[in-house]
């Protein structure tokens, strides 16, 4: 017999521990109803409930997409429900105006509510929406013509002088001289706040077709930005243009050194003024992808004109060098000493200070370094003739607007791609055929007879693809209450106690405690019994 160690209470107290945490867990899984509280409850099974859960939760706003799109069916189909309407009365009238019994009298009343009948239509087409969204426009288009104001006085600019004297800013500054190649100046009326123009061409070698210079009218004519104008975008890009044709190795050029040159020929002060030189330099150089990226670029640039200078060179030399075949880093070390990564480096270390003091006056072109010339004296409005390049222009001069979209989407699945399109309907008059239908004569009522006709078959196929679809959505949601309903089954099969499994476990647990608490007790007293062997 022992003293220093009771082993059968020691046995005990642990059976007593265990008995208490399957007791503990059994009480916390019926107080919550889920037998996994826990990942260490069930790794496995928690991981494939919460997959389960994912879907579920996606199974049942899908079925919320669905019934949001019969609603917007519904409210399409409402509206060409009256359209039929005023479909078959201005039919009516057509058969009523064909027969001649009707004098011009009778006639011209019955126009005017035809007339009236088309511009209802028109309208019911333009306000019938949807969550703000047009549902019997789609697809619908407006045109305007570059003989507006604004187009002409860009065409003629354009042609007359800014692509002249962009070319003409851009060799003067740098020196360039590269063979004669077409540019295609194009047009187009993309979605405002985009870019305003841009520069695309084949380098490496000279491009070989045309450079094209897209400009983009929905934000040029009213204007880019707060601090610079179309003219200077226009010789931003010419820089671009120039540089490709004369450059073989331009692709190859950081895009710093790019876009930095072409902000310095045009003038990039306004980026820099009242900012802080050095985050920009800190943060910013390297990056073109906002406004500090280009000006980063820009005084990158201009940082490398004044070290040229001071060692008796300046950025035209530098660029003269380009054209006649040195890279960049070959150029740099033979006129400052420094290879690229090495001058990118001093930029980033001694680039600020060296801007300390400076206001940032005026553009901040090489063509006008002390400030003096205005930005509209920069590219002057005058006459001026090519060198470089000789324009051709767009063939188009429509510019086409999509004002509706042409189908929506319906997300009627839990997953990526499970979804359907629906083409949104344009029932308009002109649409329709009957855009400025005349009952004013017996042969026009006559003709307008078919018209109305086919009008009404159109409208009629439409209701009908739209009540298919309708009918299609009513099946698919009630596939998708079906396959949540199944799932949440399976999901609660993982998840949720089995209230009555789970009790019985917690009966045992219970009992089991409570006897490993009697034998706790019964062997605290073995050891006493040494007593009787010490009298």
């Amino acid at each position: 017999m022992r003293i220093q160690h009771n082993i059968a209470a020691l046995n005990t107290k642990r059976q007593l521990g265990i008995n208490n945490d399957k007791a503990s867990k059994s009480l916390e899984k019926l107080s919550s109803g889920f037998k996994i509280n826990r990942a260490g409850d069930d790794a496995a099974g928690l991981a494939i409930s919460e997959k389960m859960r994912g879907q579920i939760s996606g199974l049942n706003m899908a079925s919320k997409n669905a019934q949001d799109g019969i609603s917007l069916i519904q409210t399409a189909e409402g509206a060409l429900n009256e359209v039929h309407s005023m479909l078959q009365r201005g039919r009516e009238l057509a058969v009523q105006a064909a027969n001649d019994t009707n004098v011009g009298e009778d006639r011209d009343a019955l126009q005017k509510e035809v007339s009236q009948i088309l511009q209802e239509i028109n309208d019911t087409a333009d306000r019938t929406e949807f969550n703000t969204m047009k549902v019997l426009k789609g697809g619908s288009t407006s045109s305007f013509s570059m003989s507006t104001p604004d187009a002409a006085s860009l065409s003629q600019r354009l042609a007359n002088s800014m692509l002249g004297n962009a070319e003409a800013a851009v060799t003067n500054a740098y020196g360039l001289n590269p063979d004669k190649v077409s540019i295609e100046v194009k047009y187009e009326y993309q979605s405002p706040g985009g870019a305003v123009a841009w520069v695309t061409s084949q380098v490496n070698p000279i491009p070989s077709k045309p450079i094209s210079l897209t400009i983009d009218e929905a934000d040029f004519f009213t204007g880019s930005s707060m601090w610079i104008d179309n003219d200077r975008i226009v010789t931003h890009e010419m820089t671009h243009a120039v540089m490709s044709a004369a450059i073989d190795d331009f692709g190859s050029l950081p895009g710093w050194f790019k876009e930095g040159a072409a902000e310095y020929v045009a003038g990039g002060n306004e980026r820099v003024r009242g900012s802080n030189v050095s985050d920009i330099i800190t943060n910013h150089f390297g990056s073109i992808a906002d406004s500090d990226g280009y000006a980063a670029s820009f005084l990158a640039v201009k940082y490398l004109d004044d070290k040229l200078k001071d060692n008796g060179s300046d950025i035209s030399q530098l660029m003269q060098d380009l054209e006649n075949g040195q890279t960049l880093n070959d150029a740099l070390q033979a006129k400052l000493g420094q290879n690229l990564t090495t001058f990118e480096t001093d930029f980033r270390t001694n680039g600020a200070a060296h801007f300390v003091g400076n206001t940032f006056a005026g553009t901040g072109s090489i063509l006008d370094p002390t400030g003096t010339v205005s930005d509209a004296d920069l590219i002057a409005d005058t006459a001026s003739t090519s060198s470089l390049f000789s324009y051709t222009w767009s063939a188009s001069t429509n510019f086409v607007v999509s004002t509706g979209p042409s189908c929506v989407s319906f997300q009627i699945g839990a997953n990526e791609g499970q979804t359907l399109q629906m083409e949104l309907p344009n029932l308009s008059t002109s649409t329709l055929g009957i855009s400025g239908v005349s009952i004013n004569t017996q042969s026009k009522a006559s003709t307008a007879i078919t018209k109305f006709d086919n009008a009404i078959e159109k409208v009629s196929a439409t209701r009908s693809t739209l009540g298919a679809l309708q009918n299609r959505l009513e099946h698919t949601i009630d596939n998708l209450g079906n396959a949540a309903g199944n799932l949440t089954s399976a999901e609660s099969r993982i998840r949720d106690t089995d209230m009555a499994a789970e009790m019985i476990n917690f009966t045992k647990n219970n009992i089991l405690t409570q006897a490993a608490q009697s034998m706790l007790a019964q062997a605290k007293q073995q050891p006493q019994g040494v007593l009787q062997l010490l009298q």
